[in-house]
């Protein structure tokens, strides 16, 4: 008895006279007939794809909003055509990815592990709202650090949309995942939308609406691109510091394995003109655990906002700067009041390898973990393949 599959119903076909088979269905029972002409094939791969929602699962719905609704075996019906690889789903409750906490998170991240490492998995792909994206991306890369083809995809347009974006993303993430996975492999987590393949490290959303090509590493160049031909054109060079340390990824466990939470109330702050540290404060005498903050420039504060943050490291509160530049990393180069050299001679930690919304994420996982070399572990990143 063969296994083998044709566009995205898995189809057993049973030895004798006839050739007659049956139909495994969505619920993982099998029956009825199947006669129709033999265009089936035999995989090379077979990749997991874990479903949690988001645009590319959604319908429009009577009182007019969007929701996410399709399952992943919805998703691979639409598929535009046939896929070189057999694809097993795993569905989580359909969400969208704005209404993803902590919790959520890690109950993902823990669903993945088990296809991940099964044996008999080549690759996995996580479909997912493209809002908090790259967020959860880099939250698998430090839970998980995968040494199989990884790709996580989302969609712009909801299902429905006269000319939907999913179903070629997901072609596409299965691809990375199967016929291209021995690229793929070594890149750890990646982002596949609109023909583009990023490093979760790098990735970031930077348009909303409709267009396609919302994904781009401003930092760094996209991992892969889908050619006028339909072939991936991968960087010449790929650098294993896309990847995460292996230490980052070793202090994240107790998080992972639900030994320990998510610290609460690590805040993302971003500095503007004539800041008076008020919101700051606020957070400091709320009980703030951490604050990121994406800084002007290079990683430049307000005065006002410097003597928040002094009181912040007065209480032993960690202090970790980012840019709020969609381009470029945060150093300290200025000095006085505010300024970022100033800043770092303080205790504030600099950590010009992520993005703020990245760092938060990551400082939340280490304080939560009970992580106390803060500034070491973020020293670790170090910078990018391009050195920025």
């Amino acid at each position: 008895m063969n296994t083998r599959k044709t566009r995205n119903t898995r189809i057993r076909l049973v030895a004798g006279e006839g050739g007659i088979g049956s139909v495994r269905q969505p619920d993982g029972s099998e029956g009825g007939d199947f006669d129709r002409p033999a265009d089936f094939y035999i995989p090379d791969h077979t990749v997991c794809l874990v479903a949690t929602g988001g645009t590319i699962a959604s319908l429009r719905q009577p009182d007019g909003s969007t929701r996410a609704v399709l399952s992943g075996y919805d998703l691979l019906e639409r598929l535009p055509a046939p896929t070189a690889a057999d694809v097993d789903t795993r569905e989580l409750e359909p969400v969208n990815s704005f209404a993803i906490d902590s919790a959520g998170m890690i109950d993902i991240a823990q669903r993945i592990y088990f296809p991940l490492s099964n044996e008999d998995t080549d690759g996995v792909i996580v479909t997912q709202g493209t809002d908090t994206l790259e967020e959860v991306a880099f939250l698998l890369e430090l839970f998980l650090r995968p040494e199989k083809p990884f790709v996580v995809t989302g969609a712009q347009r909801p299902a429905d949309h006269a000319e939907p974006d999913g179903p070629a993303n997901l072609a596409d993430a299965i691809e990375i995942a199967s016929s291209e996975g021995e690229r793929a492999r070594a890149c750890g987590v990646v982002v596949c939308c609109a023909g583009e393949v990023h490093s979760a490290r790098e990735v970031v959303k930077t348009r909303t609406g409709v267009s396609l090509s919302v994904f781009s590493s401003p930092n760094s160049e996209p991992l892969a691109v889908k050619d006028d031909n339909g072939q991936w054109k991968w960087r010449s060079s790929l650098s294993s510091s896309v990847r995460l340390p292996p230490a980052l990824h070793a202090a994240a466990q107790p998080v992972f394995a639900g030994a320990a939470p998510f610290a609460r109330n690590v805040f993302l702050f971003r500095a503007s003109l004539g800041d008076d540290g008020a919101l700051l404060r606020l957070a400091i005498d709320g009980g703030a655990r951490a604050l990121v903050i994406e800084g002007f420039g290079a990683g430049d504060i307000t005065p006002r906002m410097a003597a928040a943050v002094s009181l912040a490291l007065e209480k032993k509160i960690p202090v970790v700067m980012a840019t709020r530049c969609p381009v470029g990393r945060a150093r300290p180069v200025y000095g006085g009041d505010g300024g970022g050299h100033a800043l770092a001679k303080a205790g504030v930690i600099f950590a010009p390898a992520l993005s703020g919304a990245k760092l938060r994420v990551l400082v939340s996982v280490l304080l939560g973990a009970g992580v106390t070399d803060l500034a070491g572990h973020i020293a670790s990143l170090g910078e990018t393949a391009d050195g920025q």
